[in-house]
Formats: C-alpha cells, sequence, structure tokens
C-alpha cells in the first residue's frame, strides 16, 4: 500500500516538474515585447498599491467608517430599507434592497484619498464623491442620508398605483 502510494507520489512529483520545465520554456520563447509590456504592468499595478496602501489602512482604522455603518442602519430602519455592511478588501461596502434590486455604496481607497462611490441597480457607477475620513460623524450621517435618501425616492417612484380600493 505504502509503495503504491510512494509511486504515485513521484509520478505526481516528475509530473509537476515536467510541466514547470515546459512554462520555462514557453516563457523564455514568448515575445520579448510582451514580457516588457507585462513587466510593466506589474510595476503599475505595484506603484498605484503602494499608494493607496496608506489610505486603505486609515479607512480600516478611521472612526469614519463604523459612524457611516451606524448611521446608514440607522436611517435605513427609519426609511425600512435593509442595509448590510460588509468590507471587501479594503472596500467598506454598504448595500441595500430595493424593490428587489440591489444597491451598494462604497468607500474605495485611492492613491490620493478616499472616495465614497454609489453603483446602480444593474453595478454601474452613478456617482462618486470624495470623503475626507477625519471630517467626523456628521459627514457620515449626511453621506448616508443623502444615498438612502435617493434610493428611499427611487422606491417611491416605482411603488405601483393602485385605480380603486379593489386592487388592494
Amino acid at each position: 500500500m505504502e509503495e503504491a502510494l510512494a509511486g504515485k507520489a513521484r509520478v505526481s512529483f516528475l509530473d509537476n516538474l515536467e510541466n514547470n520545465l515546459k512554462a520555462l520554456e514557453g516563457r523564455a520563447e514568448r515575445d520579448p515585447e510582451a514580457l516588457r509590456a507585462e513587466a510593466e504592468n506589474r510595476a503599475a499595478e505595484r506603484a498605484a498599491a503602494l499608494g493607496r496602501a496608506p489610505f486603505e489602512q486609515a479607512l480600516k482604522s478611521s472612526p469614519f467608517g463604523g459612524a457611516l455603518i451606524a448611521s446608514a442602519r440607522r436611517t435605513g430602519h427609519e426609511r425600512r430599507i435593509p442595509v448590510r455592511p460588509s468590507w471587501i478588501d479594503a472596500v467598506l461596502r454598504l448595500e441595500a434592497t430595493v424593490n428587489g434590486a440591489s444597491r451598494k455604496l462604497e468607500l474605495q481607497a485611492r492613491a490620493g484619498g478616499v472616495d465614497a462611490v454609489c453603483f446602480d441597480a444593474a453595478g454601474a457607477e452613478e456617482r462618486r464623491e470624495v470623503v475626507e475620513l477625519d471630517s467626523g460623524a456628521a459627514c457620515a450621517d449626511a453621506l448616508a442620508v443623502r444615498w438612502l435618501d435617493a434610493l428611499a425616492a427611487e422606491r417611491s417612484s416605482i411603488a405601483p398605483v393602485l385605480d380603486s380600493p379593489d386592487d388592494l
């Protein structure tokens, strides 16, 4: 039994080694221009990540995020709109469901600061605004109210029109 497992491990190791060698040969045969472009893309992505890093850390540690979550949940409860917060990597996402469609507000770090981005039900960006993380709870409250007021207005504009009491 052990010999069968050892043989299987050797075959697996040899297959893995062969695949790695083929991959290295294929990479060496690739176009040098494509390799240069790939290296430039990696360097640009790394530079962008390094530029965002301090703002991502500030977003995660600032009290603004907690104030925004609390305000959005409270305001959503008042308007009968459930709000679900979540962290996805370094993005704070607030998601609300209106008329069966999910709408999102995300706080996204970028190289120059943090943006609040609103998305429609299809996932397309509706608007973007700069957020100052040290602006306090009042600004977080104002942002949550603006976002949820727009959703509440949309919900009331789509509400069905009843022609008579019999439609109830």
